[in-house]
């Protein structure tokens, strides 16, 4: 395999030496032996470590990569490492829509990237399906905004956007111009068990009828 640059705009001198095994191996050992907000990957990347190692437990003791670039030590995949990669991927949050503005910080000339600086500092990494170059080079050094799906590291932190839509921003962008913070996901239902005094107000709360609960359900099961 060929070398390969940066996934998500991250800057690394190293990543131009590093094959994709290389890339993939240094995930997933980042995943097992690292913190959360040192993952660089999204839920759908996280979805293929989680099934690669669930291939380590079809009929193998573990799957051993060796001769990863800037790993003197062999990385050794096992069956029950599956449910922390799980575990992971389940907590990273989902792609949600987004539009950041910010200044049109640099194109890439080989690749659909473009990175936005935003006020405090933060460096947004955009990726493009369709790559005008010349037309964004116009907007280098300017005021942008773009639209589109941003990406989630598993600690919550931005990853990236997927950009649908860039151009000039408006004055009342500005309220744009922080990072989008991915919103966490509610549990619809939360039970606290199982518990016979509870009854229906468990999933309904306080139930504003007169019927009692078992009137209720007699009459739930007969309409059902």
């Amino acid at each position: 395999m060929g070398a390969q640059q940066s996934l998500f705009g991250e800057a690394d001198e190293r990543l131009g030496e590093q094959t994709a095994i290389d890339i993939f191996g240094h995930l997933l050992a980042t995943i097992l032996e690292g913190e959360p907000d040192d993952v660089v990957a999204d839920r759908a990347l996280l979805e293929s470590c989680s099934r690669f190692a669930r291939v380590s437990g079809s009929g193998f003791a573990g799957l051993r990569l060796e001769g990863l670039r800037g790993r003197s030590a062999p990385l050794v995949i096992r069956s029950q490492d599956a449910p922390r990669v799980e575990l992971l991927r389940d907590a990273t949050p989902r792609p949600q829509a987004a539009r950041v503005s910010g200044t049109l910080d640099s194109v890439s000339a080989s690749r659909s990237d473009v990175v936005l600086a935003l006020k405090d500092g933060t460096r947004v990494p955009g990726r493009m399906e369709e790559h005008h170059l010349e037309d964004l080079r116009l907007l280098l050094g300017k005021e942008a905004v773009v639209s589109g799906m941003a990406h989630y590291r598993p600690s919550g932190r931005l990853l990236l956007m997927d950009v649908e839509a860039l151009g000039v921003a408006r004055p009342d962008n500005r309220i744009f111009q922080k990072a989008p913070v991915a919103r966490k996901q509610k549990v619809l239902i939360a039970p606290n068990g199982p518990n016979e005094s509870a009854g229906v107000a468990t999933f309904f709360g306080t139930w504003p009828g007169e019927e009692t609960d078992a009137e209720l359900l007699e009459t739930l099961q007969a309409i059902g």
